[in-house]
């Protein structure tokens, strides 16, 4: 990381770490544990908004009838949630504004602008991990000793006390400050705490301007600003999380930020507890353009369109693309159509639109590659505009991003784009690889067997062969149906030595067994049956969680939601609507919190 702490900053952390350690402390304890988020009167939750704390018991209500189910409609218990590293990015910009914020972004490499991809979901990668471990503790660590060298350099631009502060609006500074950054009022202890590192670093170290610096330096790593508690009102007994545990975890899972007012003032009237209550917020926040942008990256993630900056593709044409023109090369280009596809697929119309969608966004050099005229061709590559695509694309699936993504360096792989849609889109287990000697030894034999034949000739094998019928059954059709795109995504009747392909499969069973055609039936297929939407439904609903529960689109909680969104218009916005009022969302099984 670029950021180092100056030489002032060197000789004081050790007495900062020390008096920091009253906020851990504090952060410890059964009080904070029981109380440190309010009690009822100030944003305490006494009542769920579902059928109870355990949740269900592998029913949920339907029209019909019960509906079988897997497990409870809540799926974690009683726990701590660390910060994702953009997440204490947008913690930075919300109390200190840009300045700051953008030169941690640029330091650390972190905040929405950074080139490197977020997990699905955020906290499912090595680099930020559910705690903060000894090699993520730096960062924070630094990041928080940026933010006192920050608040020294604009005392009065932060604190509002003038270039020579008077105790009493120091010490108010200090609480004030740190009631911003636990995103909730400050328990009596906390009051305590926070005073106590001022007061003890000014008597040992430094002057008051100095004391607000290392003062905001522990308070920015102290766990109430580094973790999201979800402890209600007893962090060991299952029930609903408090009003401002709701607010935070609401903020963070829609906008990757914390709450904003409107959430913190509902939070102080105890107004975040019943879905009637928390849904209007919902509707509120996703109409904002900060949701959207992360909940946009957040599908990004989702289908892994990220591999597009390092997969390599061996096509002259597939990236030559400048500073001055960045979107002449195919790759540059396929990445922004994406990042607008999400734009305006999601927010606008059916969830299915992600399949079924006959538009998108494009600049000439797409138009030249899909074959289509712009009526009125922009006056750069920079400029996409949007049009109809031709009969033989719709939908994600049929864009080079997606393609050029799960292609081989040469040719598209059938084998890998199957897997990517029984596992994103309809959330079936892919096998993993063999590994005994034995069937490797197989697999070598049938390769040299089949090295000339064709993609169907190879799928008909596999599907019918031991030992690969047993896994090629269940999704090699859908990669099958997509070979009439290369390996950058290229519509093609026939393959490379001039053989016709014949793209035409009968489905899985997870995707309703029909026949399809072609890509666009197996989409429309896809996007027609109920497993999509609960697929769907699971993964927002880990990223939800931040870290992801061991959820299946058969569970309790995936279903709940699913059935919500399904009696709605079935679009995005509901869904994610859904999620927020779920009982897996606002309420936690019994546990000791961690």
């Amino acid at each position: 990381m670029k950021y180092r702490a100056n030489s002032r900053a060197a000789a004081l952390s050790s007495g900062v770490a020390i008096a920091g350690m009253v906020l851990v402390q504090a952060a410890c304890t059964a009080s904070v544990d029981a109380n440190g988020m309010g009690n009822p009167a100030t944003g305490g939750s006494q009542a769920s908004g579902g059928s109870g704390p355990a949740g269900g018991t592998g029913m949920i209500p339907g029209g019909n009838g019960p509906i079988a189910c897997d497990g409870s409609t809540v799926t974690d218990t009683k726990r701590l949630v660390r910060l994702s590293f953009n997440q204490v990015s947008a913690t930075v910009h919300a109390l200190f504004g840009s300045a700051l914020g953008q030169k941690i972004d640029a330091d650390f490499e972190i905040g929405v602008e950074a080139q490197i991809a977020r997990t699905f979901p955020p906290l499912a990668s090595p680099r930020e991990q559910g705690v903060i471990s000894k090699t993520v503790w730096p960062t924070n660590d630094q990041i928080a000793a940026a933010a006192g060298t920050y608040t020294l350099a604009n005392l009065n631009a932060v604190t509002a006390c003038g270039a020579a502060p008077t105790e009493e609006c120091a010490q108010g500074f200090v609480k004030t400050f740190a009631e911003k950054a636990f995103r909730r009022p400050l328990t009596e202890a906390e009051v305590a705490s926070v005073l106590q590192v001022y007061t003890d670093v000014k008597a040992q170290y430094s002057t008051i301007p100095e004391a607000i610096q290392y003062s905001v330096y522990a308070i920015m790593e102290s766990p109430q600003v580094l973790y999201r508690t979800e402890f209600g009102t007893d962090a060991k007994l299952a029930g609903p999380l408090t009003s401002y545990e709701i607010a935070s975890e609401l903020s963070y899972f829609l906008t990757d930020a914390p709450p904003d007012q409107a959430l913190l003032d509902a939070a102080k009237l105890n107004q975040l507890v019943t879905p009637e209550q928390i849904g209007p917020h919902v509707d509120r926040i996703l109409a904002t353009p900060s949701a959207r942008k992360n909940l946009q990256g957040a599908m990004f993630s989702y289908f892994k369109l990220d591999n597009l900056a390092s997969v390599r593709i061996d096509d002259e044409g597939f990236t030559n693309g400048t500073a001055a023109k960045p979107y002449t090369g195919i790759r540059e280009s396929s990445y922004r159509e994406a990042e607008l596809f999400f734009e305006k697929t999601l927010w606008n119309g059916p969830l299915d639109g992600l399949l079924t969608s006959k538009k998108s966004s494009i600049n000439t050099t797409l138009a030249a590659f899909y074959g289509i005229t712009l009526p009125s061709p922009p006056a750069d590559e920079n400029t996409f505009v949007e049009v109809d695509l031709p009969g033989n694309r719709a939908g994600l699936l049929t864009q080079v991003g997606f393609l050029a993504s799960n292609s081989r360096p040469d040719v598209p792989s059938v084998v890998a784009r199957g897997l990517v849609i029984n596992a994103a889109l309809l959330c079936a287990t892919n096998p993993p690889f063999p590994t005994d000697q034995a069937t490797l030894d197989k697999i070598a034999s049938a390769k040299t067997q089949l090295a000339d034949a064709t993609e169907r000739e190879q799928y008909e094998f596999r599907i019918k062969t031991p030992p690969c019928l047993g896994c090629h059954l269940n999704f090699d059709a859908y990669g099958l149906a997509l070979d009439t795109y290369d390996a950058i995504g290229r519509y093609r009747t026939a393959d490379p030595q001039g053989r016709p392909i014949d793209p035409t499969v009968q489905l899985p069973s997870t995707a309703g067994g029909g026949m399809a055609k072609d890509t666009l039936e197996m989409q429309a297929q896809i996007a027609a049956t109920p497993g999509f939407a609960s697929c769907v439904a699971k993964n927002m609903l880990n990223w939800a969680l931040a870290e992801g529960s061991q959820l299946t689109p058969a569970s309790c909680a995936a279903q709940k939601v699913a059935q919500g969104f399904a009696a709605g218009d079935k679009t995005f916005p509901t869904m994610l609507r859904e999620i927020a009022i779920s009982e897996a969302f606002t309420n936690r099984n019994a546990g000791a919190a961690q």
